[in-house]
């Protein structure tokens, strides 16, 4: 949407959508795709000049560089800057430019570089790295923390589990001022709509306690009693999947489960001590 966005200006406007805005006539876009398929390569570039007018879509060179190597990937992108200086660069995905992503030397080197190479040609560079796979909202190894120290803005895309094909777009660190969080919808027709703001799914603690059990009893639908490492990674999914954020602490965690114990959706079941206060195990509620 915003290599889109880009080429449709003419200066003096926001493009199609009045997203983007630009001091440059007709800004030219290169977009460096490593590792997609080529009927997948072709999609994206359909996406991107659909709707575009004949210059416009000119200005946009699309490079597809998944059958070369890291190094290879790293001169072709370097030589094409050079001589062609476009005024925005997409590199998608940066990871792809070492050989591994918790390699200090090599992730440090590649990131001077392309410093160095966005001086030298006076372009702008937009790269995309995946996250960790984990709730830790940060980009992939090493490359990720020393990217995220040197870039201008870093936000985050993320899919939203409320609303279709819909992506998150949230502002994680900035040398400016922060946007607001927004989502962009792909419709059924390849157009993007951007909605601001983004609203978070309001979920009920009645449907949280629900699908805490569901995916605490996993393949076992007849289960009624579980530990409490159980309903706390059972809980985790659920937030995750629900949109309610991240894990919660020992301690509101422990907050939660006596706050759907009050409300009458788990019931709880005492510790071979006895002991209330400190319950081990709980269960679902009959109703």
């Amino acid at each position: 949407m915003m290599a889109k966005e880009l080429l449709a200006c003419n200066g003096d406007d926001g493009g199609e959508d009045g997203v983007v805005t630009s001091d440059i006539p007709s800004p030219t876009v290169t977009y460096f795709d490593t590792e997609q398929s080529n009927y997948h390569s072709a999609k994206m570039r359909n996406r991107i000049t659909d709707g575009l007018t004949a210059v416009q879509k000119g200005n946009l060179t699309y490079m597809r560089l998944r059958e070369e190597n890291s190094r290879g990937r790293l001169f072709l992108i370097v030589d094409h800057m050079l001589n062609n200086r476009p005024n925005v660069a997409f590199i998608d995905g940066v990871a792809d430019l070492v050989t591994d992503t918790n390699n200090n030397t090599e992730s440090s080197q590649m990131l001077s570089l392309l410093m160095e190479l966005a001086e030298k040609t006076d372009s702008h560079i937009i790269a995309i790295l995946h996250n960790t796979e984990s709730n830790v909202k940060k980009g992939r190894g090493h490359l990720g923390s020393e990217y995220e120290r040197k870039a201008e803005t870093v936000y985050m895309v993320e899919k939203a589990k409320d609303i279709g094909s819909s992506s998150i777009v949230t502002a994680q660190h900035t040398r400016n001022a922060p946007f607001e969080t927004f989502h962009i919808t792909h419709k059924g027709d390849g157009r993007l709509e951007l909605s601001i703001p983004y609203e978070p799914p309001k979920v009920s603690d009645g449907d949280m306690c629900r699908a805490m059990i569901d995916r605490a009893q996993g393949s076992n639908p007849g289960k009624t009693t579980f530990t409490k490492n159980e309903l706390e990674e059972a809980h985790a999914k659920a937030r995750k999947e629900l949109g309610g954020g991240d894990s919660l602490s020992e301690k509101q965690f422990r907050n939660e489960l006596g706050n759907f114990i009050r409300q009458g959706f788990l019931e709880e079941v005492l510790s071979a001590s006895g002991k209330s206060h400190n319950p081990k195990l709980y269960k679902k509620h009959d109703n």
